[in-house]
């Protein structure tokens, strides 16, 4: 009957009286013919050749759910036999060296091993340290094309090298698809003694991705590492493109809202040149960066003046506010009244300022909410009800100007009821407190005359109103 045992429950057996560590002649023999000792590098695909080795062959691995599956109770001892004693290499402090290069090849075979011998607190050597950072310090990493690739995409990867190492940041945030793919082929290319020291050497790992500054090598640090690791290594690194493209790897995540805060502390450090960069880029397209946002609202609650003059310009008014209200949400409700008050000043004279090319349906934009407080609570009903006639007798003289084309005319239009929609909802909620600002801003508000002016409905395009 087949047996199937947890990487947790072989790292608990393994460790038992009655298990024998062992490394059978048969495994000695295959390293002897597949294994470069001296340059630490497989001949093979160890992955193939190691399920055909016997007396480490299972019927089965679940690596999603570290689960082993064997086909009888031989097949398992025998596994534990071998697993007990690459624990026991990597515990010894005076193992030979080839014996620990193969106990970390081994490991292999235990899905999340190192992970779980972290949680299970294992501790190993410190001639396994050693042997990790000299290895990991040593090795080199390239990104080749295929040998039939065209010229452009040979110059595109070289393209991408010279961003990357450069910092061009701008340029970094466009080529991420690009980015993505270098991690998709470097992630093939593990190294269990890298995993070892992510679990178990935090600040050996990070001194690793402070200093590299080589693009390939840096991004496979970055793509290897788990994504519970993502925010302590990105929050300790002191690699600015380290840090960066963490970020861009966060957005993917789904990383509890305690973490999710902590990120505060990436843009607080960051130079105000820096941040000027990273806000621009970050925000060109909030909706691609959910996990940021809250992280976002923390940051500017305790943030200078000048900073929240940098928020509020890197972002685009044609996002929705769906897209930053988590950042707007918290902001709002953690920061003093004066902080408040100059946030939504600075919101309403980017947003007065603001042509928009087009115009969504719902006649918003980010900022809505913080432009409602501004006529709700910054200005009086008097300048309220002036704001909106302006705008309503610019729409009654469309029979006094002269437009290109109906699009023009709509365009029109259009501006002027885009900019009253704020005002109304300000209105509405200040007559009535039991509303609030999510409720009422779905709705459209239209002036009467659209319905009662016959020659403005014939003028213009009164379906799109």
């Amino acid at each position: 009957m087949e047996i199937q045992l947890s990487t947790s429950e072989l790292l608990d057996l393994c460790q038992a009286e009655n298990i024998t560590p062992q490394l059978p002649k048969e495994v000695e023999d295959f390293f002897a013919e597949y294994f470069n000792f001296a340059e630490w590098k497989r001949k093979i695909d160890f992955d193939y050749y190691f399920c055909k080795i016997k007396c480490i062959h299972t019927s089965g691995i679940n690596y999603q759910e570290s689960i082993i599956y064997f086909e009888n109770e031989q097949s398992k001892q025998n596994w534990l036999a071998v697993l007990a004693w690459i624990i026991q290499t990597l515990q010894n402090e005076n193992t030979n060296l080839k014996y620990q290069q193969m106990a970390f090849e081994l490991s292999s075979i235990a899905p999340h091993f190192w992970k779980i011998s972290y949680e299970k607190g294992i501790v190993f050597s410190q001639s396994c340290k050693t042997l990790a950072l000299d290895y990991l310090t040593a090795i080199s990493m390239n990104v080749r094309n295929d040998k039939n690739a065209q010229t452009y995409d040979k110059e595109a990867i070289e393209q991408l090298k010279f961003t990357l190492e450069n910092r061009n940041w701008q340029s970094i945030g466009e080529q991420y698809w690009s980015i993505e793919s270098v991690y998709n082929i470097l992630y093939l290319n593990f190294h269990s003694t890298y995993s070892f020291l992510i679990w178990f050497h935090f600040n050996e790992t990070v001194k690793l991705i402070n200093e590299e500054n080589q693009a390939w090598k840096l991004l496979w640090l970055l793509v290897h590492l788990p994504e519970s690791k993502i925010i302590s290594y990105m929050l300790a690194t002191t690699n600015q493109l380290a840090c960066f493209l963490l970020l861009y790897r966060l957005c993917h995540k789904e990383i509890l809202v305690s973490e999710l805060l902590n990120i505060t502390t990436i843009w607080q450090r960051l130079t105000p040149e820096l941040l000027n960069q990273w806000l621009h880029i970050f925000n060109e397209y909030p909706n691609r960066y959910p996990a940021l946002q809250i992280g976002l609202g923390k940051f500017l609650a305790t943030a200078d003046n000048e900073q929240i003059k940098t928020y509020i310009d890197s972002l685009q008014l044609s996002s929705k506010y769906q897209d930053i209200q988590e950042c707007l949400t918290y902001f709002l409700e953690n920061s003093d009244s004066s902080k408040v008050k100059y946030f939504c000043e600075l919101a309403y004279q980017k947003w007065e300022n603001w042509s928009p090319k087009y115009y969504n349906h719902e006649l918003s934009c980010a900022l809505d909410l913080v432009i409602v407080m501004h006529f709700k609570d910054y200005q009086t009903q008097d300048q309220r009800d002036e704001f909106i006639q302006k705008h309503l007798n610019d729409i009654l003289s469309i029979h006094y100007r002269w437009y290109t084309s109906q699009t023009d005319l709509d365009k029109y239009v259009h501006f002027h009821l885009f900019k009253i929609q704020p005002v109304c909802i300000a209105n509405e909620l200040t007559k009535d407190s039991s509303l609030d600002f999510l409720s009422m801003n779905n709705k459209i508000f239209k002036p009467t005359f659209f319905s009662d002016d016959l020659l403005i409905r014939l003028d213009i395009n009164t379906p799109r109103f």
